[in-house]
């Protein structure tokens, strides 16, 4: 085939550059795939950190709409004390000193699983929250200029009222009054 030495040498140095280029084509095309591996990798590593973090949200969100939906339950459910609270002074011109100047006892006046028990100490009501809220955790009603408010030593996360009643809270909440089943 060949006849002379040096055609041998062009023949035998060109197939060697042509596997070199071949070579060369395969280490790049597979560099290509890793780098493209990575980048999925990565794409999909942040998505998932984003959809982490989304989840997260909107976890923080629906506690805070459960937070929020129970609050106003505890309000609402107190609506029946306010008004008798506020019908016993209309009739009488004083504020009740507790409960059972309205006829009432503290296990039968709100039937709540949120509210354990409730005291009235001349007109001002305090719910006794259960046990899930935390220790010693009170909602204290008052009327003040024509309108019901409270404050509470519980958590309100920036909500300002609970049941369309004005609301803040005061980590001193206590309860003073007389204890009267």
């Amino acid at each position: 085939m060949f006849r002379s030495t040096p055609a041998k040498i062009i023949f035998v140095l060109l197939i060697i550059l042509g596997f070199m280029q071949l070579t060369a084509k395969v280490t790049v095309e597979k560099q290509s795939q890793e780098n493209t591996q990575k980048l999925q990798q990565q794409k999909y590593s942040q998505q998932l950190q984003q959809s982490r973090e989304n989840k997260k949200i909107v976890n923080a969100n629906n506690a805070q709409r459960k937070h929020n939906l129970v609050l106003d339950a505890m309000g609402r459910s107190l609506t029946s004390i306010q008004n008798y609270v506020e019908d016993f002074r209309n009739v009488g011109g004083d504020w009740p000193e507790d409960l059972t100047d309205m006829g009432m006892q503290s296990e039968t006046a709100v039937r709540s699983k949120y509210i354990q028990s409730v005291k009235i100490d001349n007109g001002e009501i305090y719910a006794f929250l259960a046990p899930q809220f935390g220790d010693n955790k009170i909602l204290r009603m008052y009327y003040k200029a024509g309108t019901w408010n409270c404050t509470t030593n519980l958590l309100l996360a920036g909500k300002k009222t609970i049941a369309r009643m004005p609301c803040s809270e005061d980590p001193d909440v206590s309860f003073n009054g007389r204890y009267i089943q």
